[in-house]
């Protein structure tokens, strides 16, 4: 049996320098999840749950991190959208599926990358845990997320901004814990999404810290049947 490095090595693929790792289903496909890995070590997040088989064969699968640690836009003169952009949207190709049965998901950075990427490419829902969404929460937070949110290329904006000017508006499910910059976040969230009319369900978690495993495989799969991808 290969170990995960192995089964990485063995199915990753890049793009003019970026690294993605693309899953397709073995069927018809349902829907295609996309998964935007947070600050850290700049692992593929939850990459781990779906090469050992919990995901579901009819499903087609994209990770996608970001060692810069610039929300998956880059910096100025190193701009990096684009590329994430053409990764998804080959990925969508081949998938043969619907924008409304795309769901990208993510934590914390890639949280943000969640819902930012989902209102700009069209796509039908983002499943965000503790995502950055404006710069005022974001001071709050120990992390240092403030001077890489100011830093990312265009077209990085604060999200709340960037869904108040958009013709787009992705169905959010937004996952919070109990630390103060998070829930600033998503309250910031729901003000806006209420402003404009957006759909937003928030998840309220029990953990203490901003780290947390949500959503995990089976409110990833919930959330898919509620919008009718598995019809």
């Amino acid at each position: 049996m290969l170990s995960l490095a192995d089964e990485i090595a063995l199915n990753e693929k890049s793009l003019s320098g970026i690294s993605y790792v693309f899953l397709p289903a073995k069927s018809a496909t349902r829907k295609l999840v996309v998964c935007f890995g947070a600050m850290g070590k700049g692992g593929y997040s939850r990459i781990s749950w779906y090469l050992q088989g919990k995901g579901d064969s009819r499903d087609s699968y994209l990770f996608l991190r970001d060692p810069t640690e610039s929300y998956y836009c880059g910096t100025v003169g190193e701009e990096t959208f684009a590329t994430y952009s053409a990764i998804i949207e080959e990925a969508v190709h081949q998938s043969g599926v619907e924008r409304r049965n795309v769901i990208t998901v993510g934590n914390s950075m890639g949280g943000t990358a969640a819902i930012m990427f989902a209102t700009l490419l069209r796509l039908g829902c983002a499943m965000a845990t503790n995502p950055q969404i404006d710069f005022a929460s974001a001071a709050m937070s120990k992390w240092g997320w403030l001077p890489r949110m100011r830093s990312a290329a265009p077209p990085f904006i604060e999200i709340d901004k960037l869904l108040k000017s958009s013709k787009h508006l992705p169905v959010i499910h937004a996952y919070v814990t109990s630390e103060a910059p998070d829930i600033t976040a998503v309250k910031v969230l729901t003000d806006c999404m209420e402003e404009i009319g957006g759909t937003l369900m928030v998840h309220r978690q029990e953990d203490q810290e901003h780290k947390t495993s949500c959503p995990t495989v089976e409110d990833i799969e919930k959330v898919a049947f509620g919008l009718g991808m598995h019809r």
